[in-house]
Formats: structure tokens, C-alpha cells, sequence
């Protein structure tokens, strides 16, 4: 019996060592899928990155503005370029026309907004989601006034007619047809005739604009948007967010099969539960560094492939690694408290085995040797501090025994 229960030991010893293995390996992998899914998949986590990355940064501004300069911007008379109307903007003169086409706050509430439809969309059976951007802000910021603002900034940069211009304005104007634009600032009254005409454009233009903008489109109606493809997306969507949330029990659950196993003390439980954790903790925190350097890479070699304008991808390379940047923070962090955590049961096992030693009872000394005593020696003398041993009676003679019933 005692035999089958020291194999049963050994064997426990065993499962424990091998799921404390377990866990020190799997806990890198569920730190690190736990801090991804709680930042890729929160659309205030989402949000916080584009708004710091795209908005606050000024990349979007950037963009924008190198979009509206680029050659292909045009307005709405083929012989108006919108790109040659701002040349001659100064920097702190674009960002006043960028504040009254995208308002930074309604910017906020846009990706806010668009990024909570997104993601109810993984919730729902809709087959494309429902993201609409509210143009209304933008529409009553024009019409309000921003309009004439905007044409009045644009008009101030402009540089003073030559004398050709100025011809070519008068001759314009004495036939009766539409004063033609030079891109330059001419005197009155042509001037205001330029900034009426343009104004009343922005005006009809922002009267047109919708009140809202569905950016999902239409249900998809085409054969290549198959309904069963979108919804087997979703789920795998939902399961990605699964196992990121809840991953991270399983590793965690080693810690109380090998109490089970192994565990009879408190200090044993610092040991068992100790080791594992500061190891999971510091390959945790490698991980961090190393996958650092791993996905800058990545992200450059997907964008270094993609054929995007220069503007748009930096303005996504910036967003993603943000979003690197998130999440790697979190598993540092994590890390670290594991570390700490794991060190200080550590600690607390240090503590208790060196309690157990001091209170322990030290061993009983040994006897004092006594010398041999050679054969036919008398024995040797008793210690005055021992016992004296009772003498026997010695026999009566015969002549000296009591007689009778007794004798």
C-alpha cells in the first residue's frame, strides 16, 4: 500500500512540473492576446488612437490639405483650380480654412461614432454596417457665415493684379459676362463681384450637401458579397473576441490543479505558484521587446507593398502603430506585475522556511562513551551521582532457619 502511494506522489510530481511548464509558456501568449483583444476590439481604445494619430497630430490636416493642393482638385467650373485658388495660402492660413471644413470636434464625434457602428455591426445579422457620417455641422458652419470666410481668407492671399489682368477684368466686365477668374486680387468693385460669386457657389454647393452620409452603402446585392461568407466573418470575429477575453483562465487554471497536486503548505504554494509565474512574467516582458521591433516591420513591409498615396499611408502607418504602441504598453505593464507578484511569493516562501528552521527543536546529544572493560576486570565504579542498586540478602546457616509450619 505504501508502495502504490509513493508511486501516486511521484506521478502528481510529475503533472506538476509538467503544468507549471505549461504555464510559464502559455502565459506570454495569453498576456499578450488579453491587452490585444482589449485594444483592437474597444472602439474607445480605437477612437483614443486616431484621434491622438490622425487628429490631434495634425496628419489628417496634413493629408487634406495635400489632397486639396494636389493637381487633381477641382471645383465645379472646369476652368477653377481649387489646388492653384490655395497656393498661395500661408500655413497658419490653411489650417483656418481646415478648421472651417473639418471642425476638430466634430472630426472626434465622427471616428467616435463611426467606430460604435462598426462594432455593433459584429453584433447584429446586418450584412454591411450601418456608419453614417453627419455632414450637418460642416453644412451649417457654411452656410452661417464660413463660407464667406472661407472665400475672403482665400481671396487675401491672393497676390495683386498686373496690369493684363486688370485689362483683361475690364473688358469682362464692359461686355456684361461673367468676371473672370485671374487668381489675383483685383481692386474694387471687381473684387467683391469675385468673392459674391464664389460665396454663393459654397452656398448652393453645402444647400446640396445630404444630412447624412452612409459610408456602409446599400445591403450587399452582388454575387462576390455572399451573406454566408459576411455572417462566417462575424463569427469568426466574435470568436477572436472570445478567446482574447477569456483566454487567459486556462493558463491561469494550472495554478490550482497544481495545488491540488502538490501543495500541502504555504510554503509550497509560494514555490509551486512562484516559479511558473516569474518565468510566464519575464518571457512576457521579452516578448514585448522583441515583438516591438517585429511589428514595425511588419507594418512597414504591408505598406512598403501597398499601392497607396504617400499622405494616406503615413497617416495609417501612424494609426496602427499607435495602436502597437497600446498594446505592447499593456503587456509591459502586465508583465511587470506579474514579475513583481511572482517575486513576492517568492519572498513570502523565503520567509516561511526560514521561520520552520529557527523554530525547529535541534537534536538531543549523544551519550558519553564508556570504556571496555577487559575480561575478568571487575566492573568499574558507579558515578556518585547514580543510583545505588538494592544488595541481595545473604543465606542463614542451617542452625539459624526458623522452624514450624513456615521453615
Amino acid at each position: 500500500m505504501s508502495r502504490l502511494g509513493g508511486c501516486a506522489g511521484a506521478l502528481g510530481r510529475i503533472v506538476a512540473v509538467l503544468l507549471a511548464a505549461g504555464l510559464a509558456l502559455l502565459l506570454p501568449l495569453a498576456v499578450m492576446g488579453f491587452n490585444a483583444g482589449r485594444v483592437l476590439f474597444s472602439p474607445e481604445e480605437v477612437a483614443g488612437v486616431i484621434t491622438e494619430r490622425g487628429l490631434d497630430s495634425g496628419a489628417l490636416r496634413r493629408l487634406v490639405s495635400e489632397r486639396l493642393l494636389s493637381p487633381e482638385a477641382a471645383g465645379g467650373a472646369p476652368e477653377f483650380s481649387l489646388a492653384r485658388a490655395m497656393s498661395y495660402l500661408e500655413p497658419d492660413e490653411v489650417d483656418r480654412v481646415l478648421d472651417l471644413l473639418i471642425p476638430p470636434e466634430w472630426a472626434r464625434s465622427q471616428v467616435s461614432g463611426i467606430l460604435t457602428g462598426l462594432y455593433e455591426w459584429m453584433d447584429n445579422e446586418q450584412l454591411s454596417p450601418s456608419l453614417q457620417l453627419d455632414v450637418r455641422p460642416i453644412q451649417q458652419g457654411l452656410l452661417s457665415g464660413g463660407a464667406a470666410r472661407l472665400v475672403e481668407t482665400i481671396l487675401d492671399s491672393w497676390p495683386a493684379c498686373t496690369v493684363e489682368q486688370l485689362d483683361e477684368l475690364g473688358l469682362a466686365a464692359s461686355a456684361g459676362g461673367e468676371v473672370p477668374i485671374q487668381y489675383c486680387e483685383p481692386p474694387e468693385p471687381h473684387r467683391t463681384q469675385i468673392s459674391e460669386l464664389a460665396t454663393e457657389g459654397l452656398i448652393e454647393a453645402a444647400r446640396a450637401m445630404p444630412p447624412q452620409i452612409d459610408l456602409g452603402g446599400p445591403e450587399p446585392a452582388q454575387p462576390s458579397a455572399n451573406p454566408a461568407t459576411v455572417m462566417a466573418v462575424k463569427e469568426q470575429m466574435r470568436l477572436w473576441r472570445a478567446l482574447t477575453s477569456w483566454g487567459w483562465l486556462l493558463p491561469l487554471s494550472f495554478l490550482g490543479l497544481i495545488m491540488a497536486l502538490v501543495v500541502r503548505s504555504l510554503r509550497g504554494l509560494a514555490r509551486w505558484w512562484g516559479i511558473p509565474l516569474l518565468i510566464g512574467g519575464l518571457l512576457s516582458l521579452l516578448a514585448a521587446l522583441i515583438g516591438s521591433g517585429l511589428a514595425e516591420g511588419m507594418i512597414s513591409q504591408v505598406f512598403a507593398e501597398a499601392a497607396l498615396p504617400e499622405a494616406l499611408t503615413r497617416l495609417l502607418q501612424s494609426i496602427l502603430d499607435g495602436l502597437r504602441d497600446r498594446i505592447l504598453g499593456r503587456v509591459f505593464v502586465h508583465s511587470l506585475l506579474l514579475i513583481l507578484g511572482a517575486g513576492f511569493l517568492l519572498f513570502l516562501g523565503f520567509l516561511l522556511g526560514r521561520r520552520q528552521r529557527v523554530a525547529a527543536p535541534g537534536p538531543m546529544p549523544p551519550a558519553p562513551p564508556q570504556a571496555a572493560r577487559a575480561p575478568g576486570a571487575p566492573p568499574a565504579a558507579t558515578p556518585a551521582a547514580t543510583v545505588p542498586t538494592r544488595a541481595e540478602p545473604k543465606p542463614l546457616p542451617d542452625s539459624e532457619k526458623p522452624t514450624g509450619m513456615f521453615g
